[in-house]
């Protein structure tokens, strides 16, 4: 059986009785997808039931973690990779042949495959392992993998906005008046939030105290951090949730 270490690779065809599972295993891999983790999550899951595992309550089959090889170790059967990625180490079985010269102690590697668990230790049976050129890889798979626990325990960013049933806007306006925000800002964010458009010249006749510089700086501050954005033109304003 050939073993897929190529950048991008995909499951392979396996033989029957192959330690990597069966075109069932496959199966299941592709209808469940591939949940990006770290390692600590693969160790601290609830016992599966068969090869049914559960993370963060989704079903999945196939887990891909990134992470630095300490140790290479080869048998008859199978070669032995020790993984480990900042959060805890786990062991990847690669059977059959590795090509690839480049999976050496000290390379960062990525791999996806399914786990495994044998008297009591797990393991990953990689079904793609390969090295790593990229290191931005990595900080993107960490990402990857905050993201996807995030959204599998709190909802997706879409469903929290402005917090639990709260409009962005109405938990913007509560921030400001616990003095969150500073007080022309507070001002500007109820004003704004008061018209669905409302043109810079109308905030400048609501605060004529204030200065065309100290307004612009002040809504050029709400905008970078995603809190009024401009609408057909740069002199009319909204909070970016109404």
């Amino acid at each position: 059986m050939a073993y897929n270490t190529s950048p991008g690779a995909g499951y392979m065809q396996q033989q029957a009785g192959s330690p990597h599972g069966d075109g069932q295993d496959k199966g299941n891999a592709r209808a469940k997808g591939i949940t990006s983790c770290t390692i600590r999550q693969i160790l601290q899951m609830a016992p599966s039931q068969g090869n049914n595992w559960r993370m963060d309550g989704a079903e999945f089959a196939v887990v891909k973690i990134v992470g630095v090889i300490r140790s290479v170790q080869e048998v008859t059967s199978h070669r032995t990779y020790l993984i480990e990625d900042g959060t805890s180490q786990i062991t990847a079985k690669a059977f059959g042949p590795v090509n690839n010269a480049d999976l050496r102690e000290g390379v960062y590697a990525r791999i996806t495959g399914p786990v495994r668990e044998f008297q009591n230790v797990r393991s990953i049976h990689p079904a793609t392992l390969h090295p790593i050129t990229n290191f931005d890889e990595i900080t993107h798979h960490s990402l990857e993998a905050i993201l996807t626990h995030l959204q599998r325990t709190k909802g997706s960013l879409q469903d929290r906005a402005g917090g639990a049933g709260q409009p962005a806007s109405s938990l913007l306006r509560s921030h400001a008046q616990t003095g969150d925000l500073s007080s022309l800002a507070t001002q500007l964010v109820t004003l704004i939030g008061s018209s669905p458009d409302i043109s810079f010249d109308d905030i400048r006749d609501q605060f004529p105290n204030a200065t065309p510089d100290q307004l612009r700086n002040v809504l050029t501050d709400l905008t970078n951090e995603g809190h009024v954005y401009t609408t057909h033109d740069d002199d009319h304003f909204k909070l970016t949730s109404g």
